[in-house]
């Protein structure tokens, strides 16, 4: 039986990968003959799209413009008597990209630097300390400069998203999507979906286990948690999916 188009086109799929999104588009355009007209992407590619409806007006700095601001502030904080644990790798390459990553995790888990200093306050570890610090320096010169970093702008984003009232332009027609052949979502990504559920777009979630990887599947298994805390949202459209299964999925 060949694809409905018209159901198709209606529905938004959400894929991890870009390879994941050619060969779904693959299998509609074998299913149907039409390529065209279905929307099929990635979560950066939806974040894109969003970014026509909602533009954010501050400069986005690159990858390279994070290291800088990362090392402008770790420079800062050495020149302090108390910072003594900087003075061995604060000229350190390997120092800045590790604290880099770091950071950026904090800012992919919804974790501002105020909330990383009230975490770490009670521990009384210098080091925790001084990168609670250093991720201070960062947000207020990213704030006094009117930059923006990658997470801060889809942050942005996700504000525009929430307080639009009804399903903005870049997303017109869609009544439902498909989250499939995820392990787990970034904080910000389950924000964005919650969202759009709120407005009224009928959800599928296909998370993913193997029973391969014991891992993988506990964070599918938290992730199946996280939605099911939705009260919006239809345990029927909750499906556990196996790894690199071509057997239809069972509905738990």
């Amino acid at each position: 039986m060949k694809p409905d188009h018209k159901q198709h086109s209606s529905t938004l799929f959400i894929l991890p990968t870009v390879l994941m999104v050619e060969e779904k588009l693959k299998q509609f355009a074998e299913g149907s003959g039409v390529l065209t007209g279905y929307r099929v992407w990635t979560f950066p590619e939806l974040i894109e799209t969003l970014a026509k409806d909602f533009p954010i007006k501050k400069r986005q700095i690159s990858s390279i413009g994070e290291l800088l601001l990362i090392k402008d502030a770790v420079l800062s904080l050495s020149t302090e008597a108390a910072s003594t644990c900087l003075s061995p790798i604060k000229d350190s390459p390997v120092f800045f990209r590790a604290l880099n990553r770091f950071i950026r995790e904090l800012r992919q888990a919804m974790a501002c630097s105020k909330d990383f200093e009230k975490a770490v306050k009670h521990i009384g570890n210098e080091k925790y300390d001084i990168i609670a610090r250093i991720y201070s320096h960062y947000e207020n010169r990213l704030k006094f400069l009117n930059l923006t970093d990658d997470m801060g702008r889809q942050r942005e984003i996700l504000a525009g998203l929430e307080g639009f009232k009804g399903i903005p332009e870049s997303l017109s027609g869609t009544e439902g999507f498909v989250i499939e052949g995820f392990y787990d979502l970034l904080p910000i990504h389950k924000s964005i979906v919650n969202t759009l559920i709120d407005k009224g777009i009928k959800p599928e979630i296909i998370p993913i286990y193997s029973l391969e990887n014991p891992d993988a599947t506990k964070a599918a298994e938290d992730l199946l948690n996280f939605f099911e805390t939705m009260e919006n949202l239809s345990p029927e459209s909750i499906i556990f999916k196996p790894a690199n299964s071509s057997n239809e999925a069972n509905s738990i």
